[in-house]
């Protein structure tokens, strides 16, 4: 049995244990394509307990931050992979664990002011992980919308909000979060091209002000992370960090899932 460090930031208070056999059969069932939701079902498998020392403190990974979500998977993959594979600075794609996880950046406080843009005032938050998989669920929902700009436009219709504009919790009303998620990304598609850079420049910006532990961008198939200022491997290429390469390949043969799933 692995003994895990306990993990602590300033809104994450962890510690983890490790998949069982049973439970790494059921991840495997996962399609890859749902990512999101398989790093949430992954969490709450390896979640032995999570505490909430102070009021910021977050116990449920699906309102954990995409970035914490990330680093809490590297935490297990930092004690899983033993000394052959890296151990604490395990293989991460093309590079090393440590090319993209900037640990001197721990999560802000948030929203965060943007100032005024079209007339409003805006502020940003990040994504969480509800609403990341929100925005996996609505992929091909929004006319014309696949790939790249999909996940552009979930995110930014996620984060942004103008000031004393409310969003449904997708905590506590995941439906009704979605309904309107949908209806904010087809409003949002439509818009001019020069208001959609604009507002797309805004997001630039907050995201720059909000980054924690890893900067993160959308590609066609979701989030990745970028090799941290200063690291020795700057021209690395994106990274993701997929809860199958937390399945062994023993659990992937005996439940029927070939040695690429999920990669």
């Amino acid at each position: 049995m692995i003994a895990f460090s306990p993990l602590r930031t300033r809104r994450l208070a962890v510690k983890l244990r490790e998949l069982s056999i049973v439970n790494a059969g059921a991840l495997a069932a996962v399609p890859p394509e749902r990512f999101e939701e398989s790093t949430t079902t992954f969490l709450q498998m390896i979640i032995e307990s999570a505490d909430a020392p102070t009021e910021r403190h977050v116990t449920d990974p699906k309102n954990w931050t995409v970035q914490e979500r990330m680093l809490v998977v590297g935490h297990y993959l930092a004690h899983t992979t033993g000394e052959e594979g890296g151990g604490a600075n395990f293989m991460l794609g093309e590079g090393y664990y440590m090319d993209y996880l900037n640990a001197s950046r721990d999560t802000p406080d948030f929203p965060i002011a943007l100032g005024s843009h079209g007339g409003d005032e805006w502020h940003i938050s990040p994504v969480t992980g509800t609403m990341a998989e929100a925005i996996e669920q609505l992929h091909g929902h929004i006319p014309n919308v696949a790939g790249q700009l999909h996940w552009m436009l979930g995110t930014m219709a996620a984060q942004l909000l103008r000031v004393g504009e409310l969003a449904p919790d997708p905590a506590l009303d995941s439906l009704k979060y979605l309904e309107w998620l949908k209806n904010r990304m087809q409003i949002i598609s439509e818009y001019p091209e020069s208001e959609f850079l604009g507002l797309y420049a805004m997001r630039h910006r907050g995201n720059k002000l909000l980054m924690h532990f890893f900067e993160t961008i959308e590609i066609d198939e979701g989030f990745v992370a970028l090799p941290h200022e200063g690291a020795e491997a700057e021209s690395l290429p994106p990274a993701r960090f997929p809860v199958s390469a937390c399945v062994s390949e023993f659990a992937k043969r005996v439940t029927g899932k070939p040695a690429q799933y999920g990669g």
